[in-house]
C-alpha cells in the first residue's frame, strides 16, 4: 500500500514549490502542541497507569499465557480491546493516501497546463 502511493506520488520530479507561510507554520504547529498535550494528557490519567503506578510496575514477563502470542490471541486482543485505536489508524491512512492522490492529481494538472500554454506560444510564434 506504502509502495503504491509513492509511486502515484512520483518522487523523481522533483519538490513541490513552497506554499503557505509563518502563519500556516504557526497554525499548523499550535495544532500538533495541542494534540500531543491531549495525548499526553489522556496517557498520564489512563487506568492502565495509574494501576501500574499502585502495583509498583509494570507485571513479570512470566506472567502471560503461552496462547498470548498467537496469531488468533493478536487477532482477538486488536479487534475486541483496541478497535478503536485499529480505526483511527485506518483513517489516517487513508487520508495520507488521499492526500497523495489529490498532490498528484494537482501536480499532473499544473504540468498539463503549462504543457498546453507553452505549445499555444510556439504555435502563436509559428
Amino acid at each position: 500500500l506504502y509502495l503504491f502511493v509513492i509511486m502515484l506520488i512520483n518522487p523523481r520530479e522533483g519538490n513541490l514549490p513552497e506554499e503557505g507561510g509563518a502563519i500556516e507554520s504557526a497554525f499548523a504547529a499550535g495544532v500538533a502542541l495541542l494534540l500531543f498535550s491531549l495525548l499526553a494528557f489522556a496517557i498520564s490519567n489512563s487506568a492502565e497507569v495509574n494501576k501500574f503506578a499502585i502495583e509498583g510496575g509494570i507485571p513479570a514477563m512470566a506472567e502471560i499465557p503461552l496462547s498470548h502470542g498467537s496469531i488468533a490471541a493478536f487477532g482477538l486482543e486488536l479487534f475486541h480491546n483496541h478497535l478503536l485505536v485499529f480505526e483511527v489508524t485506518s483513517i489516517l491512512i487513508l487520508v495520507g493516501i488521499i492526500g497523495a492522490v489529490h498532490l498528484t492529481m494537482r501536480r499532473k494538472s499544473s504540468a498539463k497546463n503549462s504543457l498546453q500554454s507553452e505549445e499555444g506560444a510556439v504555435t502563436a510564434d509559428v
